[in-house]
């Protein structure tokens, strides 16, 4: 347990603690011991079980007279039938980094009280890696083989998606960042990569916040106060207390989650709600410098009301149950044509130049996803916004010829099944129905493909737009039979998830469940807890 959780059950300060733990009772923090695998119990039995099962095969190899030759090693030594050591092959593996610097140890160097000083540079591990595997018996090295970092990645990930069974279903990968050890990977099984749009508008209003110095400073400033507020028990008391008295709801002040910029705009909002209950808290407690001003929290409330349309757009993207794909490109251009629109003459410099960075962020960031054929393609299929999403021209013609082109596919492959069932039905009943059967096949013959998948993309179009808030997923089913080529890509592409908070959040969830204390879990329990802890709502 931790002083301040101490202090904070037995309402005394964290110097009395900290004085009684470490001066009364002798008591110092010290790291624990570093070890490559933390076994369990169970990992420990099992190898005392497979270590007494060797032991009985070498003791009875020992009392056997029959040592028949069943092999020759390279260097002309040999196995004996019965001789379990000679037999018994061990391997493992390592990740070398391409670049280890060396220890502080291996830098030591006798040197003479006159002599300069010796320096070297900070230098850190690569991060690009191979994996080495060895295979050796009792006589030597039997195999050495290396492996990249993003050859071992692929083949782990396609033995994932065997595993599942879901290889032959998978339309695309989401990543969280850009990584190019994933990337290569993802190449190497050949399929296809997009960036989470999450972590790409986290990342635009971060570097875009970063820009400005004076929300720098403000940042700081609010940061430390929170910090302080977090830390000393005293002034957390000392602030419910304060806001008891001027009747404002009992909260407390948010914490800042590094990298995350959701986090940031929560605790600007309470800092903004709270700050006269702080500044009387911080006056009192002799910490003015971390007092708002008046015109510090009007700056605030300005930046507040230019992110509310990033936050609206996180929250709709992130809270829902399921985000389609087919969002982002219309939420990415919303954003830019509002962001755009607020733009004024009478802006102060803070508000003027956040707004300009956000724009030219976006513009960095959002630059492809209009030409992005996964994003286009899914953006046309969603019959919420079709055609109207595009703002580019070219792209939208582009986007419209990918849809044709993989509309005739479809067609194609379905009159190649529906002309082998109508062949086996012409041929069983040819004597009654051979005239009309031979006539419908002479009129599918005048239909290409090009005309049919043009026929039904043209009336797609044509039909009215859904509700933005109605379900796409259910006007697809009750619109197959109308558009029964489309409705194939349709659930193909439709199907792809807007981000990976979803799955961030399910892996979280799993670190959680299988804490030091639950290390017994199996695999398979701790599946199926977390699948029914995600699906349990359906």
């Amino acid at each position: 347990m931790k002083i301040r959780k101490i202090a904070l059950k037995l309402e005394i300060p964290k110097s009395t603690v900290h004085e009684i733990v470490h001066d009364t009772l002798v008591y110092g923090k010290v790291s624990a011991r570093w070890v490559p695998k933390m076994l369990t119990e169970v990992h420990k039995l099992q190898s005392i079980e497979y270590s007494q099962r060797l032991l009985l095969r070498c003791q009875q190899d020992n009392g056997d007279e029959d040592t028949t030759h069943i092999g020759v090693g390279p260097s002309g030594d040999f196995r004996a039938k019965n001789n379990l050591i000679g037999n018994l092959i061990t391997g493992d593996e390592i990740w070398n980094h391409l670049n280890t610097p060396d220890t502080k140890r291996d830098s030591m160097t006798w040197k003479h009280p006159s002599s300069p000083v010796t320096k070297k540079f900070k230098v850190q591990r690569s991060a690009a890696k191979v994996m080495a595997t060895m295979f050796w018996d009792a006589n030597g090295v039997i195999l050495s083989d290396t492996l990249s970092q993003e050859t071992t990645l692929a083949t782990n990930l396609k033995r994932v998606t065997d595993e599942w069974d879901v290889t032959k279903d998978i339309v695309v990968l989401l990543s969280n960042v850009p990584d190019e050890v994933m990337s290569n990977a993802i190449v190497l099984n050949g399929w296809e990569e997009l960036s989470c749009f999450g972590h790409s508008l986290n990342s635009v209003v971060s570097e875009a916040l970063n820009t400005v110095a004076e929300w720098v400073r403000l940042h700081k400033k609010m940061n430390d106060a929170s910090s302080y507020f977090y830390e000393n028990i005293k002034a957390s008391d000392a602030l419910a207390a304060v806001q008891q008295q001027h009747n404002l709801p009992t909260k407390r002040l948010k914490q800042e989650k590094p990298n995350l910029w959701t986090s940031t705009f929560a605790m600007m909002k309470r800092m903004v709600e709270q700050y006269e209950a702080v500044n009387t808290v911080l006056c009192f407690l002799g910490k003015d410098t971390m007092c708002l001003c008046d015109d510090e929290v009007e700056l605030i409330k300005d930046i507040i009301q230019i992110l509310n349309p990033f936050q609206a757009a996180v929250e709709e993207l992130c809270t829902e149950n399921y985000t389609c794909v087919s969002k982002l490109i219309p939420i990415a251009t919303l954003l830019q044509q509002v962001t755009a629109a607020s733009i004024s003459p009478d802006d102060a410099g803070t508000q003027a130049g956040l707004k300009s960075a956000l724009i030219s962020k976006m513009q960095q960031h959002f630059a492809n996803l209009e030409n992005n054929p996964l994003l286009a393609t899914a953006t046309l299929l969603d019959p919420r916004f079709k055609q109207h999403a595009f703002t580019d021209t070219e792209a939208l013609e582009a986007a419209q010829e990918r849809l044709l082109l993989d509309t005739q596919r479809v067609v194609k492959t379905s009159d190649s099944t529906d002309g082998k069932a109508s062949a086996t039905s012409t041929g069983s009943s040819a004597s009654l129905w051979g005239m009309f059967d031979k006539k419908i096949v002479n009129a599918k013959a005048l239909k290409t493909d090009v005309s049919e998948a043009d026929n039904e993309t043209r009336r797609f179009f044509k039909e009215v737009n859904i509700l933005r808030t109605a379900n796409p997923f259910q006007w697809w089913k009750l619109n197959e039979v109308q558009f029964p080529h489309l409705k194939v890509l349709a659930t193909k592409f439709l199907c792809v998830p807007a981000t990976a908070v979803n799955s961030h959040r399910l892996f979280f969830k799993e670190g959680i469940e299988f804490s030091s204390g639950r290390d017994m879990i199996r695999p398979t329990q701790l599946n199926n807890m977390l699948f029914l802890n995600q699906n349990l709502n359906l």
